[in-house]
C-alpha cells in the first residue's frame, strides 16, 4: 500500500484553553415561578425553596410553585428579600413593608408605617427570638408582637442597609450601597461607619458575611474585601471587568476555605481564601444569566441562583461537562471518541479534534467529515474519512490503507473489515472478498471468531461464513443500539427490550438476558469498565454492579440525572467510552459529553414529606387537620391525599408509595408510582392511619413515613348507646304495645262480660216478667178455682207454687230495687234470706241511693246477692254482718261471716264457679275495689270500695 504523510492542520485554536458547559436547570414563569426577575432565595427548614421576585414571593418543592402576591395580602408585589425564623415563619420584605407567611396564610403588620422605610432588604433573628428588620432608611425591632423603631434616617438619599450579619450577640454588620459598611452595637444602640474615608473601601457595598474566624467579608462594587482586626484586605476578581464583578451574595462552603460569590455581571464564582484565587462560572459555561443576586446551597448540595430575568437556576456540580462549538470545537456533532496515548481524539463532521487535558492541541483533517476512529490491537488508530481509511501510528505517521467511504472499520494481524451501507469487505493476507450485509456498526473478535453487530442482528463470522448466534435469533431479537466487549470470550449488548450477556467457551455460546425494565428505559449506549456496567440515555447515566448482575441476577444500580436540556439530542447509539482514569465520555450531536464520577456530589438526604392537600370528594379539608388528625362523619368517606416530597436532585422521578392502615390488607404498601395522588373511596367507619413515603428520584427512600390519623365516625345506628337505647325503646314499645293490647283485650273481655251480664239481666227480667205475667197469673187463677171448688189441698198447693214463682221472679228481677231503690232492695233481700234461714244478721246500712245510678245499683245488688248466697250455700256460718256507709267520696260495703272460710287464691285459680268470676267482673264494671280476706275456720270478710 502507498504510504503518505497526511497534512496536519494546526488550527488557530491550537493550545487554546476552551471552557466547558455545565449542567444548569432554569425555573421561570413557564414552570410556575411568580416572575423571572428574582432577588433573594433561601431554603426553609422543611427544605422548600423560597424566592423573592418582582411579582411576589414563590415557594418551590422541587416540582410545583406556590405563589403569594398582593392578592394574597402582600403589601407590594415587588419583593426584595425572604427570611425564615426559628418558628418557621416566613418573613417577606417588599418595597412597601413586610408580611409574615405561616401555613400558607399571609399576615401584614400595619402598626407602624413601613412605607417610609423604603425597601425592606434583610432580616436577622436574635437568640431571644426577636427579629431585626433592615431597610433603606433604618432598622426596626420586633418582639412579643410589638414593633419598635431603632433607627430612622429622614434623608431619602441615605441608603442604610442592604444586608446584615451577626458578629456577636450585641454586634451586627450591615452593608449599604452609599455608605460602605456599618458596625452596629445594639446595647447601647450606636454605629460606626466603615467606608472609603475610614478604611479606603468602595462605598458601594451589597453583601456582608462573617466567617467562623470572625473575619468580615464584604461584597462590593468590583472588589471582595476582608476586614480583620480593623484592617482591610482586598481581592479583585477581574481587573479588566470591574463593572461585571459587583458581588451581591456570599456563601460559605463547608470546607471553610471556599466562598461562593454571585455577581451582577459575571455569573457566580468560587474564591479560595487560602490562595486568594477566583474560579468563575458564567454564560461561557452555559449559565443562563450573568446577573445573579441570590446564591444558596441546599441540603442536597445543589446550588440555587436567583437571577435577573432568567428565574432561579439550579447547579449541581462540575461532574458533568459538555464541550461544544461555543467553547471552541469546530463542530458539535461528535460521532466517536478514542482515548489514545493520553490524548482524546474526537471524530467530528469537521475533522479530528485532539484534546490534551481538555485543551485543543490540534485539528486533523479540518472541514472533513470523520465517520469512525478505532484503536487497533497494534495500538494504532484507524480513521475513516469521507473518501479513505487512514492508519495512524504512535509516531504520528499515517498510511492510507483503503480508498473509499466506510462507516465501520476493524483491523488486526489476520484480517481487516471495512463496512459500508450495503456490504462488508474482508481483507486477509491471501484474499479479499465481499459479504452482502447492511449497516454493520461494530466489529470485534470473540474467541476464534468475530462478531458483526448490526441494527437488525448480532451475527458471528467464522471460516469466512456468517451465522446466527444461538440464543440471539434475529426473528426474536433485533433493534440493537450498543455493544461492548468484556474480555476475549464475553460481550454485552443492548436493544430496546433486553441487556444481553453473551459468553463463548469451548465453542459453545451461552446467552443471558435481562429485561431493560429492571434498569430504566430509553438507554442508547452501554460500556463495561472493570466491575461496572454503564448505561446512558438522554436523561440519565446509570452504573450497574456487573458482577452482581451476572452471578446473582441482582440489580444494584446508581443513577446520575442529566439535565433535561443539557444534551438536547441525547447520547449517540454505542457512543460511550471510558478513559483509563474512569472518566466517562459520550459522543453526542451537541458536543463531547464528559462525566467524572469523582466530582459528583452525592445526595444522601431523603426527601422531606408533607401533605400538599387533602380533598373530601372534591373540596379541600386541609384546614380541618388538627395535630395530624382528621375527624369525619360516616358520610364523609371519599378522600384524596395529595402527597408532597420535597427533593431537588431528581424531582421529576420521585416515586411514592402509601397505605391506609386499618383497611383490609392496609399494612401492604402500594406499588411505587410517580402519581402524587392517593384516592380512597367510600371508606367504612372506623379508625385509620394514612402513611406515605417517597424516594428522591434515585432510589433513596425516606425511612420515616408521613402519617396522619383518620377517624370516620360510625353512623348513629351503629353506636352502642344507640343500640342500647333502641333495644330499650323497642322493649318499652313492646311492653306498651302488649300492655295496651292486654288493656284492649281486658277491656274487650270486660265489655264482653258486661254484655253477658247485661244479657243475663235482660234474660232474668224477661223470665221474671214471664213468670209474673204468665205463670203467676195462671197459678192465681188455679188458686181461685181450687178455692171455689173447695179443694183445700189443691188450693194449698196452688198457693205454695204461686209463692215459689213469686220468690223466683223476685230473685230474677228485684222489683223492690227497681221501685224503691238500692237500700230498700238490699233490706228486702236480707229480710227474705233471714226469713228462710237460721242466720243471724247484724245490719248497719246507710241510705246511699242518692249516689247510685240504676246500673250501679243493680250491680251492687247482684254482688251482695251473690255474697249472701255463697254464705248460705257454702260458709256454714251462723251470723252475718253487713255495713254500708258513705265515707267522704267513696262508698264502702263490708260483709263479714263467721263461717268455715276458704282459700281465696286457690278458688280464683282453679274454681270453675261462675259466681266468683261474676263478682270480679261486676266490680270492674262499676270500678270498685273488691277485697276478700278469708281464713280457714275463721270466716270471711269481703270489702267493696268504689268512688262516688
Amino acid at each position: 500500500m502507498q504510504k503518505t504523510v497526511v497534512f496536519f492542520f494546526f488550527s488557530l485554536f491550537s493550545s487554546f484553553v476552551f471552557t466547558q458547559n455545565y449542567d444548569f436547570k432554569s425555573y421561570s414563569t413557564k414552570e410556575g415561578l411568580a416572575h423571572s426577575q428574582t432577588f433573594s432565595i433561601i431554603q426553609a427548614k422543611n427544605k422548600k425553596i423560597w424566592v423573592a421576585t418582582v411579582n411576589g414571593v414563590s415557594c418551590f418543592n422541587g416540582k410545583d410553585f406556590k405563589n403569594f402576591t398582593a392578592k394574597e395580602g402582600l403589601p407590594s408585589n415587588i419583593c426584595s428579600t425572604v427570611f425564615e425564623d426559628s418558628k418557621e415563619n416566613i418573613w417577606v420584605g417588599t418595597f412597601k413593608g413586610i408580611s409574615i407567611i405561616k401555613n400558607d396564610k399571609v399576615s401584614t403588620p400595619t402598626s407602624i408605617d413601613f412605607k417610609k422605610f423604603g425597601s425592606i432588604n434583610d432580616f436577622l433573628e436574635a437568640k431571644d427570638g426577636s427579629i431585626y428588620i433592615f431597610s433603606n432608611r433604618g432598622i426596626i425591632h420586633y418582639k412579643d408582637k410589638k414593633f419598635t423603631i431603632l433607627y430612622y434616617s429622614k434623608n431619602n438619599e441615605n441608603i442604610f442597609s442592604t444586608s446584615a450579619a451577626w458578629y456577636d450577640d450585641n454586634t451586627i454588620y450591615t452593608a449599604s450601597i452609599k455608605n460602605g459598611v456599618k458596625k452596629i452595637t445594639l446595647n447601647p444602640f450606636q454605629f460606626e461607619v466603615i467606608d472609603g474615608k475610614s478604611h479606603k473601601i468602595n462605598d458601594i457595598c451589597y453583601k456582608v458575611v462573617i466567617d467562623k474566624e470572625k473575619k468580615v467579608w464584604i461584597g462590593s462594587y468590583g472588589v471582595l474585601y476582608c476586614l480583620e482586626n480593623n484592617k482591610i484586605k482586598e481581592f479583585v476578581p477581574d481587573m479588566n471587568a470591574i463593572n461585571d464583578n459587583r458581588i451581591f451574595s456570599i456563601i460559605q462552603e463547608e470546607d471553610g476555605i471556599t466562598l461562593g460569590l454571585s455577581f451582577e455581571g459575571n455569573g457566580i464564582g468560587f474564591f479560595n481564601k487560602e490562595k486568594g484565587t477566583f474560579d468563575f462560572i458564567n454564560t461561557n459555561n452555559g449559565l443562563p444569566s450573568n446577573y445573579i443576586y441570590g446564591f444558596i446551597k441546599d441540603t442536597e448540595n445543589n446550588y440555587w441562583l436567583a437571577s435577573y430575568n432568567k428565574g432561579i437556576i439550579k447547579f449541581k456540580d462540575k461532574s458533568m461537562q459538555l464541550f461544544t462549538a461555543k467553547q471552541g470545537l469546530p463542530s458539535e456533532i461528535i460521532v466517536d471518541v478514542v482515548d489514545w496515548n493520553n490524548k482524546l481524539y474526537l471524530a467530528s463532521e469537521k475533522g479530528v479534534v485532539i484534546l490534551k487535558d481538555y485543551k485543543i492541541e490540534k485539528i486533523l483533517f479540518p472541514d472533513t467529515k470523520i465517520h469512525r476512529i478505532v484503536k487497533t490491537s497494534q495500538n494504532t488508530l484507524l480513521i475513516a474519512i469521507d473518501e479513505k481509511v487512514v492508519e495512524m501510528k504512535e509516531n504520528g505517521m499515517t498510511e492510507v490503507i483503503r480508498e473509499g467511504t466506510y462507516l465501520d472499520i476493524y483491523k488486526d494481524d489476520k484480517i481487516t473489515f471495512l463496512a459500508i451501507d450495503d456490504d462488508l469487505r474482508v481483507f486477509t493476507k491471501d484474499s479479499s472478498y465481499i459479504i452482502e450485509t447492511r449497516k454493520t456498526f461494530k466489529i470485534f473478535p470473540l474467541g476464534d471468531r468475530y462478531i458483526l453487530t448490526k441494527l437488525a442482528a448480532i451475527l458471528q463470522f467464522k471460516d469466512n461464513k456468517i451465522a446466527i448466534i444461538p440464543g440471539l435469533n434475529p426473528s426474536d431479537h433485533d433493534i440493537f443500539a450498543s455493544i461492548d466487549t468484556i474480555n476475549e470470550n464475553e460481550f454485552v449488548a443492548l436493544n430496546d427490550k433486553f441487556i444481553f450477556h453473551v459468553s463463548l467457551y469451548n465453542g459453545m455460546f451461552k446467552v443471558k438476558k435481562y429485561s431493560i425494565d429492571r434498569f430504566g428505559n430509553d438507554y442508547k449506549a452501554l460500556k463495561v469498565h472493570k466491575n461496572d456496567l454503564w448505561l446512558a440515555s438522554k436523561k440519565e447515566i446509570s452504573k450497574v454492579n456487573f458482577t452482581s448482575l451476572v452471578e446473582k441476577d441482582s440489580v444494584s444500580i446508581k443513577k446520575y440525572k442529566i439535565g433535561d436540556n443539557f444534551i438536547p439530542n441525547g447520547i449517540l447509539d454505542n457512543g460511550l467510552k471510558i478513559t483509563d482514569d474512569g472518566t466517562l465520555l459520550a459522543s453526542t450531536l451537541n458536543g463531547l459529553f464528559v462525566f467524572d464520577e469523582k466530582q459528583y456530589v452525592e445526595n444522601n438526604k431523603a426527601p422531606e414529606l408533607d401533605l400538599n392537600d387533602v380533598l373530601l370528594f372534591s373540596e379541600s379539608i386541609k384546614d380541618k387537620i388538627e395535630n395530624r388528625c382528621i375527624n369525619l362523619s360516616h358520610s364523609e368517606n371519599y378522600l384524596t391525599f395529595d402527597m408532597e416530597a420535597v427533593s431537588f436532585s431528581n424531582s421529576d422521578n420521585i416515586k411514592y408509595k402509601y397505605r391506609l392502615k386499618g383497611l383490609r390488607d392496609g399494612n401492604e404498601w402500594s406499588i411505587p408510582s410517580l402519581d402524587t395522588k392517593a384516592v380512597f373511596s367510600y371508606i367504612p367507619s372506623g379508625e385509620y392511619q394514612f402513611e406515605f413515603t417517597a424516594d428522591d428520584g434515585n432510589g433513596l427512600w425516606q425511612a420515616e413515613p408521613f402519617a396522619i390519623a383518620i377517624r370516620i365516625k360510625n353512623p348513629f345506628w351503629r353506636i352502642w348507646w344507640f343500640w342500647l337505647l333502641s333495644i330499650f325503646s323497642l322493649g318499652f314499645v313492646i311492653i306498651v304495645y302488649l300492655n295496651q293490647k292486654n288493656k284492649i283485650a281486658l277491656k274487650r273481655q270486660a265489655q264482653i262480660t258486661q254484655d253477658i251480664i247485661n244479657a243475663q239481666e235482660d234474660e232474668r227480667t224477661r223470665v221474671a216478667l214471664e213468670l209474673h205475667d204468665s205463670v203467676g197469673q195462671q197459678l192465681m187463677l188455679l188458686t181461685r178455682k181450687s178455692k171455689s171448688s173447695n179443694d183445700s189441698s189443691m188450693e194449698a198447693l196452688a198457693k205454695d207454687t204461686l209463692q215459689n214463682v213469686r220468690t223466683i221472679s223476685q230473685g230474677l228481677h228485684p222489683v223492690v230495687l227497681e221501685r224503691l231503690g238500692f237500700t230498700a232492695g238490699i233490706n228486702d233481700l236480707i229480710h227474705n234470706i233471714d226469713a228462710s234461714t237460721t242466720l243471724f244478721f247484724t245490719l248497719d246500712i246507710e241510705n246511699i241511693d242518692p249516689f247510685l245510678d240504676n246500673n250501679k245499683a243493680l250491680h251492687l245488688y247482684r254482688i251482695l246477692q251473690e255474697l249472701l248466697n255463697n254464705v248460705v250455700k257454702h260458709a256454714e256460718a251462723t251470723s252475718v254482718s253487713i255495713d254500708i256507709h258513705k265515707i267522704k267520696s267513696t262508698i264502702e260495703i263490708i260483709v263479714e261471716d263467721n263461717g268455715k272460710g276458704f282459700d281465696y287464691e286457690q278458688q280464683i285459680k282453679f274454681s270453675k264457679s261462675l259466681g266468683m268470676k261474676s263478682l270480679l267482673e261486676r266490680s270492674k264494671i262499676i270500678k270498685a275495689k273488691l277485697t276478700i280476706n278469708s281464713l280457714i275456720k275463721k270466716g270471711t270478710i269481703t270489702q267493696l270500695t268504689f268512688p262516688i
